[in-house]
């Protein structure tokens, strides 16, 4: 298991607003080099109207955190995005978003897979993928007892020997990964 927070993150400017790595596997891959398995992240959108960076052979799941969003994948659907509803797209889509906001972004390549999940209760899940990564957007959260500070992650890749108890007052994301 590993507990990750800001003084982890790294964040770089793109052309509507900014985003913050949370986690890359493997950790030694680069964003730029997409020699990774999947990349989570937190991105602004501070320009009403942007085209999104085209990612080919990436599948995304974006989360709405904060705003409203309208997605426009050119040929493919449209989705009408509020705080805590999500949409899963191909990278190489041509993608006009609409809207200020800012979402948490799942990217998996070939070879792997996930899902997110948002958490606002008290919860016990079984470990049923390969890596379980779990992200405290706001309120108070203790994972398996311990606290999960606001902003941070953990990290579990190896199988608890038990199940994992969640309990929040906020939202929790949740994704889980499956190699395949």
């Amino acid at each position: 298991m590993k507990k990750l927070n800001s003084t982890n993150y790294k964040t770089t400017q793109w052309s509507g607003g900014e985003t913050t790595e949370l986690f890359i596997f493997p950790e030694e891959s680069d964003f730029k080099e997409r020699d990774f398995l999947y990349r989570l992240s937190i991105a602004t959108i501070q320009v009403s109207s942007s085209d999104f960076t085209p990612l080919p052979n990436i599948n995304r799941t974006l989360l709405l955190l904060e705003g409203e969003l309208k997605l426009i994948h050119e040929n493919h659907h449209e989705s009408f995005l509020m705080p805590f509803s999500q949409d899963s797209f191909q990278g190489g889509w041509k993608t006009h978003s609409i809207g200020i906001a800012k979402d948490f972004n799942l990217m998996t390549r070939q070879g792997c897979s996930g899902t997110i999940e948002v958490i606002t209760n008290k919860v016990s899940m079984d470990y049923d993928c390969d890596h379980l990564l779990i992200y405290n957007f706001d309120g108070n959260c203790n994972i398996n007892e311990a606290s999960l500070l606001q902003n941070e992650l953990i990290v579990f890749s190896e199988k608890p020997s038990d199940s994992i108890s969640i309990d929040t007052d906020g939202h929790i994301v949740v994704v889980k990964i499956k190699f395949e």
